[in-house]
């Protein structure tokens, strides 16, 4: 706020005030905390009725020379634990009257059931009798009402205030009908009337505010009738579908446009559905019918049943397309009264039991009772006096506890009752514990469950909080402080010894400090205890051969080889078939001599017997006649060894072989 801050250094200096003599708006404590807050948006916005603002809380005393007191150490610290107050402000209207804008349009949504026919019927009637006559539209019901659904407003009508038509969407989805009613004031007239009429009965939900008004059509552009939608599935099952809300397969349009329609059928308010923005736009509802469009039935349309089969239609009947009731609003127009009372939509069938009664006027009435007893009280007092309760008994206890835990409020007057209440509580205190202990103890076998009572952590003091949570201990800090010494703590074999000559043949390390020349005496001081390159591969070498023969030193074995001997099994050959025939002496020889007994021709030997052999010296290779092991110049692999040349026939292999 300006000027809030020269305002509090005015405060700061003035001189202090007599004990007890408070000044209008401070309270009554002591010590307290202040935040201000900045509210002149909410009177400058007309269009304003929500406000949350968030300050921090800074602390205040009304106590002289109150800055060097105790209470900075106790629970006035505000600042140190950015401890904020959050201020929401909400009304039911603007605080800022609009400007002046011309606003002739009125909006009325009705959410109903879908079985609710008697009251879609008269909507639909006084939207399409309204329409009719501002189109001047003539002709038959059927002619009319084709006008009706083909009809396209032009842009200079959808502007004009003074063309008395009525706009909006039918919403349907099997389970619920949603209607959106648009139109000048003047000619919602009758649509408001319904609604009131129809207000919290049979389920229904309406959203009407006659002081809440528009200044444009949303959806005049959907034609000069209620554009119907026919969802194919319930509007709840489509929000809660998962493919819906995600992915590309639908359009964001599409995907806004199902929001807006579930939270409009969920909305209490007008005002409230206008503020979140849930009136879908025109081209929304497009998407909408693309994407989840189903086929309209004549009871979508018009709330009758279809006509059924082998049922002629008489001319009410016809006509009650357009004109569902009379003047009177009596919904008997096209329809026929059977023998038993009941009624039909142009039906000479005969009812064989009476129509169900919906009607419970007892009940009704009941609820009329609690309306009434329920708007005679006054809610606000009530809460008032629930507050005023609550403040002399919840809020005197919550401040006689803040009293007795900060020191600095207790004066002289109330240290006497203060202390005998402490006392007294103390004591209760005192009586519940031992009559806990000894219940507890009785139940573990005399063993207590808490040995001490609980008590609060100290508040830490500045220096405390400046310290860092992971600070090491004085002792490490004096520890870090003390000089490093290499190899201090390692025992003698993995020790570097200072001189390398003494019991090692490492090479010393020396090198060359890149850092401005000292005049230092002696060349150890530039030595070093590590090795490189050459060095480094030598010791490492050293201690691979030392490590190999110290475990060579633990072998108490003859050989390191570990030798398996596994069953082995003789190869199969090609005659091991008949190891069951031939595994013993043969009984008789078959061939004697040259010649098989019995036969008239020598034994064959090859398979080739057309032929006498024919001596070729065709080869595929040189002969080499000291390799053959049948004797010089005899190639067995490629000659035949007979006998006597007349004995054995064979093809002309080699000639055939060398064409």
């Amino acid at each position: 706020i300006p000027g809030a801050e020269e305002a509090a250094a005015d405060e700061a200096a003035a001189p202090p005030a007599e004990a007890g003599d408070k000044e209008p708006g401070v309270p009554e404590a002591d010590v307290y905390g202040i935040a201000k807050f900045d509210l002149r948006g909410i009177c400058q916005d007309h269009t304003l009725t929500y406000l949350q603002l968030e300050a921090n809380l800074l602390p205040a005393t009304t106590i002289p020379s109150g800055g060097d007191l105790d209470w900075k150490s106790r629970p006035g610290r505000f600042m140190e634990a950015e401890s904020t107050l959050t201020l929401t402000l909400e009304t039911s209207a603007p605080l800022v009257p609009p400007p002046d804008v011309p606003r002739p349009y009125l909006r009325v949504v009705f959410t109903m059931q879908y079985g609710n026919h008697r009251l879609f019927r008269e909507i639909l009637q006084i939207v399409r009798g309204t329409n009719a006559a501002a189109l001047q539209l003539e002709g038959s019901p059927k002619h009319i009402l084709t006008t009706l659904a083909t009809f396209k407003l032009s842009p200079e009508q959808i502007v004009d205030p003074m063309f008395k038509v009525l706009t909006g969407y039918h919403l349907i989805d099997g389970d619920m009908r949603q209607l959106a009613v648009e139109g000048t004031v003047d000619c919602m007239e009758a649509i408001v009337e319904i609604a009131r009429r129809a207000v919290g009965r049979d389920g229904n939900k309406i959203l009407l505010n006659t002081l809440l008004t528009y200044t444009t059509r949303v959806y005049a552009t959907l034609g000069a009738d209620l554009w119907p939608i026919k969802l194919s599935a319930p509007l709840t099952a489509i929000m809660a579908d998962v493919k819906t809300q995600s992915g590309t397969r639908v359009r964001p349009e599409c995907k806004e446009a199902v929001r807006r329609l579930t939270a409009l059928s969920d909305s209490k308010w007008l005002r409230e559905a206008e503020q979140g923005q849930m009136f879908p736009s025109d081209h929304m509802l497009v998407f909408v019918d693309k994407k989840f469009g189903a086929e309209l039935t004549v009871t979508d349309l018009t709330g009758k049943k279809p006509r059924q089969r082998g049922m002629h239609r008489t001319a009410s009947a016809e006509g009650s397309l357009y004109a569902t009731t009379d003047a009177t609003g009596n919904d008997d127009v096209g329809r026929q009264r059977d023998l038993h009372g009941g009624e039909e939509e142009g039906s000479h069938r005969v009812k064989l039991k009476d129509d169900l009664d919906d009607q419970n006027p007892e009940y009704l009435e009941q609820l009329s009772q609690r309306r009434r007893l329920r708007l005679r009280r006054d809610i606000a007092s009530e809460e008032y006096e629930h507050i005023r309760e609550l403040e002399e008994t919840v809020g005197a206890e919550k401040r006689r506890q803040w009293q007795s835990w900060n020191v600095v409020r207790i004066t002289h007057e109330e240290a006497a009752e203060i202390a005998a209440e402490d006392a007294a509580a103390a004591e209760e205190a005192a009586e519940k514990a031992a009559e806990k202990a000894a219940v507890e103890a009785a139940g573990r076998g005399g063993k207590p469950l808490h040995t001490k009572d609980f008590v609060w952590p100290l508040a830490r003091t500045g220096d405390e909080l400046k310290l860092h949570p992971m600070r090491p201990s004085d002792s490490r800090i004096y520890e870090l402080q003390e000089p490093w010494v290499e190899n201090e703590l390692h025992p003698d074999p993995l020790k570097r010894p200072v001189d390398p000559a003494a019991g090692t043949n490492r090479p010393a390390f020396e090198v060359a400090a890149k850092c401005a020349p000292t005049f230092e005496p002696d060349p150890a001081f530039f030595a070093s205890v590590h090795f490189v390159d050459d060095a480094l591969a030598q010791e490492m070498k050293e201690v691979r051969v030392a490590e190999a023969a110290a475990w060579t030193n633990k072998v108490v074995v003859d050989d390191l080889r570990v030798k398996t001997l596994l069953p082995q099994r003789e190869k199969p050959g090609q005659t091991d078939r008949y190891h069951s025939l031939l595994h013993t002496e043969p009984k008789k020889l078959g061939v004697t001599g040259k010649f098989v007994k019995g036969a008239e021709t020598a034994a064959p030997v090859s398979m080739y017997l057309t032929e006498a052999p024919e001596m070729t010296p065709f080869t595929f290779r040189d002969t080499d006649t000291m390799t053959f092991t049948a004797g010089p110049n005899v190639d067995f692999k490629r000659f035949t060894h007979t006998v006597g040349k007349s004995d054995l026939h064979t093809l002309n292999r080699g000639t055939a072989l060398q064409e």
